[in-house]
């Protein structure tokens, strides 16, 4: 034990020394403690926002960068699906003039560009919208029906791959200089061939910045399943790994009403954000947001939960089978325990 502590040297360190995940906190308690649990958005990780379309994943990203910007923080937001629109951001309380917006042409390019924030470490929060949307560049002229089943999985290949550098250490030249870019930290390596400890100052880990990164996914249904999980996430099975955080956002409910003389227009809805895995707190997290029709969050008040409890109740009323209202009483029992 000793010689294996001796070669090793300052490799070792007892687990009590680690210190816990730095965050981003928000200021709504219910996210920062019960989904992320770790007290806000955690800095140096991945997480996920991953709904069907129209439940509010943009807009609770974009709530997570005007929670960011309040404290000082420095934000990117990568538009890849060209839906950004700077009047409903800043109306949802985004700081547009003081949001950085990134370019970029294909895949590749963007990681490239992603890499390279994190090196440089000057970013508290970066914003990908969406997966789906960045498309590799040896798919940029191939037509989807000719496809061979090893091209279409291209794209899971490079987001793995990233993933992989992302979290196993690279190293990143700049641009500009054509010089590798220094980390913040040094890590120790023990060279094989020549039997020396050496410290390597260009390594750099996403868990050892401390830019979060938030990726927004769409739910895509899986053509003909008819047992376990109907939806899949593009970006292949990796990502699922790579992400600390996954974010599932549905929506319970949506109040229209007469503004201005204009019928059924959007007033508020409400929102559920589940955090269906969680490594730096416990999973299965969830709490209800108020989304108003301008994109700004709140949480619920006792009003909301009372409204919400009689939505809730609808469902479940809906979803007792002839079978149940046939047998006496059964059904009532159902409706009474949750009256109660």
């Amino acid at each position: 034990m000793n010689n294996i502590i001796e070669t090793l040297g300052g490799m070792l360190r007892p687990a009590s020394d680690l210190s816990r995940v730095e965050v981003i906190p928000t200021s709504i308690k219910p996210i920062n403690d019960i989904v992320f649990y770790c007290g806000g958005i955690p800095r140096g990780r991945i997480t996920e926002i991953l709904a069907e379309e129209s439940q509010g994943k943009s807009t609770f990203a974009q709530w997570l960068v005007s929670e960011t910007q309040k404290q000082g923080g420095k934000a990117i937001w990568v538009d890849a699906e060209k839906t950004f629109d700077k009047n409903y951001a800043e109306k949802s309380g985004v700081d547009i003039a003081n949001l950085s917006m990134l370019d970029f042409s294909f895949a590749q390019d963007l990681f490239y560009k992603i890499k390279l924030i994190f090196a440089y470490n000057m970013f508290d929060i970066v914003v990908v919208d969406s997966v789906n949307s960045v498309l590799p560049a040896e798919l940029a002229d191939a037509k989807i029906e000719s496809l061979s089943m090893n091209e279409r999985l291209i794209s899971a290949k490079i987001w793995s791959s990233f993933f992989y550098t992302l979290e196993g250490g690279y190293r990143i030249k700049d641009l500009n200089t054509g010089k590798l870019v220094k980390s913040n930290v040094i890590t120790n390596i023990i060279n094989e061939k020549k039997l020396v400890q050496e410290e390597d100052e260009y390594i750099h880990k996403i868990s050892q910045k401390k830019t979060a990164l938030i990726l927004i996914n769409h739910k895509n249904p899986k053509v003909g399943v008819q047992f376990g999980t109907k939806w899949y996430t593009p970006g292949g099975k990796r990502k699922d790994f790579a992400y600390s955080i996954r974010l599932d956002i549905s929506r319970k409910k949506t109040e229209t009403g007469q503004v201005a003389g204009v019928k059924n227009v959007l007033k508020y809805r409400i929102i559920e954000v589940r955090a269906v895995k969680n490594k730096v707190g416990i999973p299965l997290g969830t709490t209800q947001l108020k989304m108003d029709k301008d994109g700004r969050i709140f949480p619920l008040d006792e009003q909301d939960v009372e409204e919400l409890k009689e939505v809730e109740l609808v469902d479940e009323i809906q979803k007792i089978s002839d079978e149940e209202i046939e047998v006496e009483g059964s059904a009532f029992d159902k409706l009474s325990k949750k009256l109660q």
